[in-house]
């Protein structure tokens, strides 16, 4: 569907579309509407899309308003958007609607702005009272028409500025049309507190085996935060959650990864996401761990340090020998190497510094925990 409007240069307008939902649409649907401006001779020169959820309409005589919104947008000028709706159940129709809504004290009247309505409506607005007149109308009664027998009007207005946190506003209006008056639901609207992301003062990671990564973080301005989620991933995009630590209130937290994952990969990278009491999100930088360290040559041994066993990776077959010294020089284990990747027992050596020296004259140092 195209609509198009024409005006002439140095003009400017405001316009307001409405548009009639496809009956196979369904509550959740995703609907996008895209616009573009530009002169009839040079095409579109800016366009934009925005997207709205399908909502269920308010039932009779409900209304719906802006579930919440933080202090933060509340002092910058963030708009609450009331929905008013109405149902013929009387047995004649109605020709005339008047609405009326005293606003609470915690919003600005002189900000209401008229949205929409689903008959020709007039706003009056008279200190902190709403007065919506659909005069002239015929909406027919539920029992012939349920669909047209209800009807609506759609607003916005500002909240005052500086709301404290658990600030709850509450709403209901009276409508009244065949002498009938009618009192709707209360819809409420909570200002949520301002959350400061919890600050990580560091963030480092340590192989503790060769079957454990342990991530180690120190936090401050811990503020209204439920838990940390350890999260892991093996190409630095897709991220699983692996383990979760709860808050404690700032301080010094860890968590050791098992390594579960056969075959261990080159490089594994770990991210710590805070998850408030509200539900809010924040995310540490990713940290990176190399569980497989390299000489320029292509050896590699790992885990580095390491408990029971290290593996030595290399680049060819070749048969050479390899030999572990201990910092005095002393020869305390040597082994053949025949493969690419070749697994030496390490358990029963004693903790500390040793040197593993190849055939081709390549030296790793190694620790043994």
């Amino acid at each position: 569907t195209y609509l198009r409007i024409k005006m002439p240069p140095g003009k400017q307008n405001n316009t307001i579309g409405f548009f009639t939902i496809k009956p196979s649409n369904n509550v959740g649907d995703t609907l996008i509407t895209t616009y573009g401006i530009g002169e009839a001779s040079a095409g579109i020169s800016y366009s934009n899309s925005f997207y709205s959820i399908l909502e269920a309409s308010p039932s009779a005589n409900g209304q719906r308003a802006t579930p919440s919104i933080t202090q933060a947008q509340a002092a910058s000028g963030k708009e609450i958007v009331y929905t008013i709706g109405f149902k013929n159940t009387t047995t004649s129709k109605i020709l005339d609607v008047v609405i009326l809504d005293s606003l609470s004290s915690y919003l600005r009247p002189n900000t209401v702005k008229m949205i929409a309505a689903s008959n020709r409506c007039k706003l009056t607005v008279k200190g902190n009272r709403l007065i919506f007149q659909l005069m002239d109308i015929s909406i027919p009664t539920a029992a012939i028409n349920s669909l047209k027998s209800m009807g609506f009007v759609t607003f916005s207005v500002k909240p005052q500025a500086n709301l404290v946190a658990n600030t709850l506003i509450l709403n209901k209006a009276y409508t009244s049309y065949n002498n009938f008056p009618a009192i709707t639901t209360t819809s409420t609207t909570l200002i949520k507190a301002v959350i400061t992301p919890v600050k990580l003062m560091s963030y480092k990671l340590k192989i503790v085996s060769e079957n454990e990564v342990k991530n180690i973080w120190i936090t401050a301005n811990e503020i209204n935060v439920s838990h940390y989620n350890i999260q892991r991933s093996t190409n630095g995009k897709d991220f699983v959650t692996i383990g979760k630590v709860a808050a404690k209130g700032s301080g010094e937290y860890n968590f050791t990864d098992p390594l579960n994952i056969n075959p261990l990969p080159l490089v594994i990278y770990y991210r710590i996401l805070s998850v408030g009491n509200d539900g809010t999100i924040s995310y540490s930088d990713v940290k990176t761990i190399n569980l497989k360290p390299q000489t320029a040559s292509g050896t590699a041994v790992y885990p580095n340090p390491a408990t029971n066993k290290i593996t030595i990776g290399r680049n060819n077959t070749n048969k050479e020998t390899v030999t572990i010294t201990d910092i005095v020089g002393k020869v305390v284990k040597s082994q053949i190497l025949t493969a690419q990747s070749t697994n030496i027992d390490i358990q029963n050596l004693e903790k500390g510094m040793y040197l593993l020296s190849f055939e081709s004259g390549e030296k790793i140092k190694m620790i043994k925990q």
